[in-house]
């Protein structure tokens, strides 16, 4: 049974499974662009860190923080690389997330970037810079005016 059409935001009507070609012009733009992973800073260094950091905390710490205990499958930097690139590979810049936290997050800190989305509260500059277990402290990357410690964690 064939699926119907879809019509993609420019208009045209495109059939099921197929992109558009205004969609395969924004893909190649966005490869064209984009610098690669190591020129982004996850290289070899990058790559033994993040496993190392996995073997000593293999659970995600939002879902451990609220009470769910998930595997963790990525590493995440809690302060951006593109924020701060003297942190890339300091241990205590570093959280354990499953892959639905870290995507929660990287919408979030996209939206925050682009000042829409009502995340103008979400605070992306570290409130402590005191190295001791940063990725267990809520207070370090909260919304700002979060008054509990349930409110300090907006995904």
């Amino acid at each position: 049974m064939k699926r119907a059409p879809r019509l993609c935001s420019c208009g045209l009507l495109i059939a099921h499974g197929e992109p558009c070609p205004c969609e395969r012009r924004r893909a190649a733009s966005r490869r064209d662009t984009r610098p690669s992973a190591a020129a982004r800073g996850y290289d070899r260094t990058w790559a033994r860190l993040a496993r190392e950091h996995l073997a000593r905390h293999p659970r995600c710490v939002m879902c451990e923080a609220g009470g769910v205990f998930t595997a963790a499958e990525v590493v995440d930097h809690i302060v951006p690389v593109r924020d701060r690139p003297d942190l890339r590979l300091e241990p205590f810049n570093l959280q354990s997330l499953c892959r639905a936290h870290n995507a929660r997050k990287a919408t979030i800190e996209k939206k925050a970037r682009r000042g829409r989305g009502g995340v103008e509260a979400f605070s992306m500059t570290p409130k402590t810079t005191t190295p001791s277990h940063l990725h267990n402290n809520p207070d370090f990357f909260s919304p700002a005016g979060a008054n509990s410690e349930a409110d300090s964690w907006p995904w």
